[in-house]
């Protein structure tokens, strides 16, 4: 919706110059420019539960898709929408906010992955035994 209502009305929105849905999977959403080449970043969420939370309501990983996305300095807004649910996964819209991430606290769940290529390399393994090798 937010892409289709930029170029309905970008005559009318002059400060913005370009709008650009961000297709890759993680945060943010959208990338906008305005005239003077500052860059925003806009993350869109939906929620029913704004008294609720968790964890993962919200989050930033730094990963490829996101390292992509993310390649100028710049503001990050959320802009979040209140739904009711009125029949079984059948909602509406009730209000909405704009949120600046700059000051929101945050906490870091640091993750370590590797491949089996590397886990099961033979100087990693201390004790084997395999059924079909031993018979």
């Amino acid at each position: 919706m937010i892409p289709s209502f930029f170029e309905k009305n970008k005559n009318k929105l002059k400060i913005i110059n370009y709008f650009e849905r961000l297709q890759l999977m993680g945060y943010p959403d959208e990338k906008i420019t305005d005239r003077y080449g500052r860059v925003t970043y806009l993350e869109v969420k939906a929620t029913s539960r704004r008294d609720v939370g968790s964890p993962r309501d919200f989050f930033f990983s730094p990963l490829t898709n996101s390292k992509k996305k993310v390649t100028d300095d710049g503001h990050h807004l959320l802009l979040c929408f209140d739904t009711l649910e009125r029949k079984e996964k059948e909602f509406i819209i009730t209000g909405w906010c704009l949120i600046d991430l700059f000051g929101i606290k945050v906490s870091m769940k640091p993750e370590f992955n590797t491949d089996n290529l590397e886990l099961y390399r033979k100087e990693n393994i201390l004790l084997e035994f395999n059924l079909n090798r031993n018979k």
